[in-house]
């Protein structure tokens, strides 16, 4: 059996992302999963500071191969939200990591999520994919499997906790929990139900008022994403389907909040249980991991080179993929087609 360990990383604007897997005949089996934090090196999907990317990307690599317990990452792809529209940082990035070819996607993350995970009949009507981030959100519109608007807009779901820690004065953590377990995107006025936060009496917060700063800074956010719906009449089609993945797509009712100012079927995108093997398998199946997800299912070059040891040193021998290549339209082009 052929089989291929690839690495890919996603570079978030919270935390870098890294995986190892092997992929073979029998599907793709989750070898390491690890994480850094990514403050000070990216932020609203852009590089802001090249190297201390590179830093917390050779830690993440580091970390990948103690667990995979390979000698080294020789390729790797990578992928952030806005790295099509962003060829000067990858092209400096490249330059930067010396040891490591990084292989980039010539399509945005947003699209190659759509091209990975919504089937093609769904694309042909056309979707909407949207990717709901830390401080960036990343759309498309798809249509007879062409993209026709492909966007990155400055503001995500870190926004809402950051409001809930400016008007409560909450701690970060306090205000993440609430917006994720009991905030909701759409409004609903109730103002006799109260959280309360701890055994003082006073220390509560109405259901209402919580949702309802969440709900506006969506508000703030989605007019943005929606706003080409109603200038096109796009959404004059039902058929057609709103697809939403990232970390703020487990922002609860957050599928009623897109059908409500749509008017279309919405529906969160995360990989099947199925698409991957191994202990580490689930965490590639939350919705915020859709993106590095799909880079793993499109990779297949061999990214370790493996040491003969049959007695005697022998040198390197590099791995070859004899496999046959199903992700050529998306990563074999030319450094000008590229970018």
């Amino acid at each position: 059996m052929n089989e291929t360990t690839v690495a890919a990383i996603d570079l978030g604007s919270s935390k870098i992302t890294g995986v190892v897997a092997k992929k073979g005949s029998e599907g793709v089996e989750v070898v390491a999963i690890e994480t850094e934090p990514s403050e000070g090196g990216v932020n609203k999907g852009v590089l802001t500071n090249i190297d201390t990317v590179v830093l917390q990307m050779n830690r993440i690599m580091k970390k990948l191969c103690n667990v995979a317990n390979i000698k080294n990452i020789t390729n790797c792809y990578v992928i952030w939200q806005n790295h099509l529209h962003d060829a000067e940082a990858a092209k400096a990035l490249e330059k930067k990591m010396k040891l490591t070819k990084l292989i980039f996607p010539s399509v945005s993350s947003i699209s190659l999520v759509a091209q990975t995970f919504i089937p093609s009949d769904e694309r042909e009507t056309g979707c909407i994919a949207i990717d709901f981030g830390d401080t960036a959100t990343a759309y498309t519109y798809i249509e007879g499997l062409n993209t026709n608007i492909d966007k990155v807009i400055p503001g995500g779901s870190r926004h809402i906790t950051t409001d809930l820690m400016g008007i409560f004065k909450y701690d970060y953590k306090l205000a993440e929990t609430l917006k994720l377990k009991l905030g909701k995107a759409v409004y609903l006025n109730e103002p006799d139900r109260y959280i309360q936060l701890s055994r003082d009496p006073d220390n509560r917060v109405r259901h209402s008022e919580l949702s309802g700063y969440i709900s506006q800074r969506v508000d703030d956010i989605f007019k943005y994403v929606l706003a080409p719906l109603q200038k096109n009449h796009w959404n004059s089609n039902h058929n057609r389907i709103i697809y939403i993945t990232g970390g703020g797509a487990s922002l609860q009712q957050i599928e009623k909040y897109l059908n409500m100012h749509s008017g279309l079927t919405s529906k969160v995108i995360k990989p099947r249980e199925a698409a991957f093997t191994g202990d580490k398998a689930a965490g590639l199946l939350k919705p915020k991991y859709t993106a590095l997800a799909a880079l793993v299912l499109n990779a297949d070059k061999q990214c370790d080179e493996v040491i003969e040891k049959p007695g005697i040193f022998r040198g390197f021998k590099k791995f070859i993929n004899k496999g046959t290549n199903t992700t050529k339209s998306i990563f074999d082009v030319s450094d000008e087609e590229k970018f």
